[in-house]
C-alpha cells in the first residue's frame, strides 16, 4: 500500500480488530455490477480491499440510476462492469480494480475462482447463483450471496475455504427456485424465443443493507470472525458454518440461521473432500480407457448429444452442433431445415459416462468451461480450454 493509502486508512487502524494490511492483500471477485454490486464495490473500496475484479455482461439502463450509486446519466448504454470498475478505482486510487465483460455461465472455470479469497455473488438469477455456488465449492473459496426485493435483504455466507462439508447454496433450495429457472426454457431446455422476464422491483435501501452485510461477512469483519489460517480447505474449522440472514428493512427485524448441509443436495453431496482439477485442451481428444469408459461424467448444464427431425428424419446437427450448450439455442431450432415442421428433437444431457461422451462428441470437449468425472476415490474436475 502507498503512503497515500496508509494515511487514508489511519482511522481504520484505530479499530483494534481492523486489519488494514490484510485487507490490502485481499483479492475479491464481484459477480454482477447492478444495484447490489455497486454497493459491494463501494464498500470494498472504502475499506481498502487490495484487488477487486468486477464481472458483468450487461449494459446500463436508465432505471438502474435510482439504485446504483456509481452510475451517472451519461453512463446509460455503457457496460456496467467498465463503469463500476472505473468509479470504484476513483474512490481509492491505491487499490487495483479490473473489469471483465462476460457471462459467468460461459467464462468462469474453477481455476479462475481459485485466484480469489472471496466471491461476492450479486446476480439477479438462480442459474448464475447455482453455478457460482458450484465453482466456489470446487475451488474451496468463500462465497457470499445477496438477494433483495423492495423490502427485504437476504445475505448468505458459505466459508468453503474452511471445508467442503458445509451447507451450500443449493442445500434446501425450495422447488420454486427450480420452477423459476424452468420458466425461461421449453421442456427441452431450449431458450424461449421472445421471452420477457418478470423483474423484481427493488430500492437503494435494500441493496444498501445487503451490500453492507455481504462485505462485513465476506471480509470476516469483527473481533470474533473465524480465521482459517493455514488450515487446508478440506478441514472445517471449529466455527465453520454457513449462515443466512433475512432483514426486513421496514421494521428492522432480522433473522440469522445456519444453512445445514443436505445429503440429498445435487451440488455438495457429490463433492468429496479432495478435488483434483486437470486441463483438457480443446484440440486434444480425450480417449477413455476400458477402465475409465464407465466413469460417470457430470456437466454443469445440458449439452447437445444429437438433433433429429421426428417428422422427416433429417439429421439437424448442422444447425444444432454437437457439444454446444442447449440453452444457447432458442426454440427456433425446432423448425426443420428440410421439411419446415417444428419437429426437431434435441438430445440434451448433463450427465453420461465417459464412453458415451466420447462416442457422441468424437472425443472432443463440449462447449462448457468444465465438467466432473466421478471416480470412487476422488472428484476430478476437468477444465475445458479455449471454449
Amino acid at each position: 500500500m502507498t503512503d497515500f493509502g496508509v494515511q487514508r486508512h489511519d482511522r481504520h487502524r484505530l479499530i483494534g480488530w481492523f486489519d488494514a494490511d490484510r485487507l490490502a492483500a485481499t483479492r475479491v471477485a464481484v459477480i454482477g455490477a447492478g444495484a447490489i454490486g455497486n454497493e459491494v464495490c463501494k464498500n470494498l473500496a472504502l475499506l481498502g480491499t487490495g484487488r477487486i475484479t468486477v464481472f458483468d455482461h450487461d449494459r446500463i439502463e436508465r432505471h438502474n440510476l435510482t439504485r446504483s450509486a456509481l452510475f451517472r446519466d451519461a453512463d446509460v448504454g455503457r457496460h456496467k462492469a467498465d463503469v463500476v470498475a472505473q468509479r470504484t478505482a476513483e474512490l481509492d486510487p491505491s487499490i487495483a480494480v479490473d473489469a471483465v465483460r462476460g457471462d459467468v455461465l460461459e467464462v468462469l472455470r474453477p481455476s479462475d475462482v481459485a485466484r480469489f479469497d472471496v466471491v461476492f455473488c450479486c446476480v439477479d438469477n438462480f442459474e448464475a447463483r447455482l453455478r457460482l455456488n458450484e465453482l466456489a465449492l470446487i475451488a474451496g473459496v468463500d462465497l457470499v450471496n445477496g438477494a433483495i426485493d423492495a423490502r427485504h435483504a437476504s445475505v448468505e455466507h458459505f466459508p468453503f475455504s474452511q471445508g467442503r462439508r458445509l451447507g451450500c447454496y443449493e442445500c434446501g433450495l425450495p422447488p420454486s427456485a427450480y420452477q423459476r429457472i424452468a420458466q425461461r426454457y421449453s421442456c427441452g431446455w431450449l431458450r424461449r424465443a421472445g421471452l420477457i422476464e418478470r423483474k423484481v422491483p427493488t430500492t437503494i435501501v435494500t441493496s444498501g443493507v445487503a451490500g453492507a452485510l455481504m462485505v462485513s461477512w465476506g471480509l470476516r469483519m469483527g473481533p470474533s470472525a473465524p480465521d482459517a489460517g493455514e488450515r487446508p480447505a478440506s478441514t472445517p474449522g471449529p466455527d465453520a458454518a454457513a449462515r443466512r440472514a433475512l432483514i426486513d428493512t421496514v421494521t428492522g427485524r432480522s433473522q440469522v440461521s445456519t444453512v445445514l448441509r443436505s445429503d440429498a443436495c445435487p451440488a455438495c453431496s457429490l463433492v468429496r473432500d479432495e478435488v483434483t482439477v486437470i486441463d483438457w485442451p480443446a484440440a486434444h481428444p480425450l480417449v477413455p480407457t476400458p477402465a475409465s469408459a464407465a466413469l460417470r461424467v457430470r456437466l454443469p448444464e445440458e449439452v447437445v448429444f444429437g438433433a433429429r427431425c421426428e417428422s422427416c428424419g433429417f439429421d439437424a446437427r448442422g444447425s444444432v452442433p454437437l457439444g454446444s450448450r442447449v440453452r444457447s439455442h432458442t426454440t427456433d431450432v425446432r423448425r426443420c431445415p428440410r421439411c419446415g415442421e417444428e419437429a426437431v428433437a434435441v438430445d440434451g444431457r448433463d450427465a453420461a459416462n465417459l464412453g458415451e461422451l466420447h462416442r457422441a462428441l468424437g472425443g472432443h470437449p463440449p462447449s462448457v468451461p468444465y465438467l466432473w468425472i466421478d471416480d470412487p476415490r476422488i472428484s476430478f474436475c476437468v477444465e475445458v480450454n479455449d471454449v
